[in-house]
């Protein structure tokens, strides 16, 4: 697994965007902070280091800030959790849980342990959904970096993949492969994970700005990917922006990574990918 550096390389700082004054200047506002628990989901998001926290409150530089909306997006994934639990229940609304149906249960699962209560569930995707329902209890954090840290690109394994594993792209800054390395493990999913060279942006950003983008990852994949069964990837949902001409089957998975195993669980993507009905 890849780990924490001890000290975190400083490689260069986030570029400015060239905006007009008056572009910046408008008077539309940022609808962010309205629940906020200081998370730093936004910092780390904005391309333009224009979100900062002020006696624990987001607070905006619109002299800085060209409203990509990067910000807002990722403060509706970080709240977004009890919906996604919901995507991943059986849907059989059985009652077996003493909640009428899977969307109450969602909806009022107090602790990890609660899963427990849904009979339908794999021991497999109740592991998984762990990190959907309480991510941040068994995944390395993210840090509000004031720089891009790029890491080592290339397919790497985790765990012990075979033909039949699991293939997925992700940009190559080192707390997004960290974590997306972290919650694999977890789950116990054996995978290939193509590092795609990105600038040492997270996958939002670095498509954001462009530096994630469809020539790099193909060049990725036939450098480096091994002879799978199924020649798919996984890709997270933002990229479907590119416009992808790999010679691989493409799949679009969740935005957050914390739900890539309960996706690949619900979705039976081990194996073979013998069973998915998405894209």
């Amino acid at each position: 697994m890849i780990s924490f550096p001890s000290s975190l390389p400083v490689v260069r700082e986030v570029p400015m965007l060239s905006l007009p004054h008056s572009f910046r200047a408008m008077s539309m506002r940022v609808p962010l902070g309205e629940s906020c628990d200081a998370c730093g989901a936004c910092i780390y998001a904005c391309p333009v280091k224009a979100v900062s926290l002020v006696e624990g409150k987001p607070e905006i530089d619109y002299q800085r800030c060209f409203l990509c909306f990067n910000c807002v997006e990722a403060c509706r994934e970080r709240e977004s959790a009890r919906a996604s639990l919901y995507e991943y229940l059986p849907h059989l609304d059985c009652a077996e849980c003493s909640f009428e149906d899977c969307e109450s249960f969602a909806e009022n699962v107090e602790s990890e342990e609660e899963l427990e209560r849904c009979p339908h569930l794999s021991e497999e995707l109740r592991r998984a959904l762990r990190l959907v329902f309480n991510p941040d209890a068994h995944l390395p954090g993210y840090p509000i970096a004031e720089h891009v840290i790029p890491t080592k690109s290339g397919v790497f394994e985790v765990g012990c993949p075979g033909k039949a594993s699991p293939l997925i792209a992700t940009s190559d800054y080192l707390y997004t492969v960290t974590r997306i390395t972290a919650a694999l493990s977890f789950a116990g999913i054996d995978a290939y994970l193509a590092v795609v060279p990105s600038e040492g942006y997270c996958m939002r950003l670095a498509l954001t700005l462009g530096t994630f983008n469809a020539e790099e990852l193909k060049e990725t994949l036939e450098r480096e990917a091994p002879q799978l069964a199924h020649r798919s990837v996984i890709l997270p949902r933002q990229a479907r922006v590119l416009r992808l001409n790999l010679g691989w089957r493409t799949i679009f998975g969740p935005s957050r990574l914390e739900e890539l195993p309960a996706f690949i669980i619900k979705n039976q993507l081990l194996f073979g990918f013998r069973a998915y009905a998405g894209d």
